[in-house]
């Protein structure tokens, strides 16, 4: 089991064994880019939560990445159109 990353406190993220998996996946999916742990994290995480929101100030992935249970995540914040 993977340690928390914030210790003696709550956790923000605590990472699951499928996470790490989906997340080697994901990075190998879109090494052309390259997609780093961070972006391959929080998409894992999206995932496996059924998460469709992502909050981002790094659009430039997380737009062009096809989540495994929705067509696309809704992106905050929306960009001025």
């Amino acid at each position: 089991m993977a340690r928390p990353i914030v210790v003696d406190a709550d956790p923000l993220y605590h990472p699951m064994d499928d996470d790490f998996r989906r997340m080697a996946v994901l990075m190998r999916q879109y090494s052309d880019w390259p997609l780093g742990l961070a972006d391959a994290a929080v998409v894992a995480t999206a995932e496996r939560l059924k998460t469709v929101e992502v909050a981002t100030v790094d659009r430039r992935h997380f737009e062009h990445i096809k989540p495994v249970h929705v067509s696309h995540f809704t992106l905050y914040p929306e960009t001025a159109r």
